[in-house]
């Protein structure tokens, strides 16, 4: 074997590509987050729109003004869209933001739903702030 041999064989020798090398180590859990409901929980819909879907209307999206404690010390931010279909807000596209982890969707039980909703607030352009079920009801009367 002479040196030109050595030459051709090495040069066959590669890196594998990106999309070969094998996936980094992950864990992927759905975790249960439960609120601690004797804190103050606010909730403001930024952008007041009325854009039909077929999710109902498009009010706009949310953020909590503060992050909630969650019971076992974590705290969490949560944003998403709220929508109204038959006079009802529901949430939609809900994101909890963990400071050691980033964003990630999630699931909100009707309790917690509920809790939200119930304390969320319109800010409109003259800087006022109207509670979000009371605006609801008045723009959707109920049959």
């Amino acid at each position: 074997m002479d040196n030109d041999d050595n030459v051709e064989a090495t040069s066959q020798i590669r890196q594998p590509m990106k999309s070969e090398q094998a996936p980094e180590p992950s864990i992927m859990a759905e975790v249960l987050m439960r609120i601690d409901v004797s804190q103050p929980v606010r909730a403001v819909l930024a952008d007041h729109l009325s854009e039909y879907t077929e999710r109902g209307v498009y009010l706009g999206s949310f953020a909590t003004s503060d992050p909630i404690k969650l019971i076992g010390g974590a705290s969490v931010t949560l944003s998403g869209k709220v929508y109204v279909m038959d006079g009802s807000a529901r949430l939609h596209d809900v994101t909890a933001r963990l400071d050691e982890f980033g964003e990630h969707a999630v699931r909100l039980s009707a309790e917690a739903e509920d809790l939200l909703l119930a304390r969320m607030y319109v800010h409109y352009d003259g800087g006022e702030y109207a509670p979000l079920l009371a605006a609801v009801a008045a723009a959707w009367p109920a049959d």
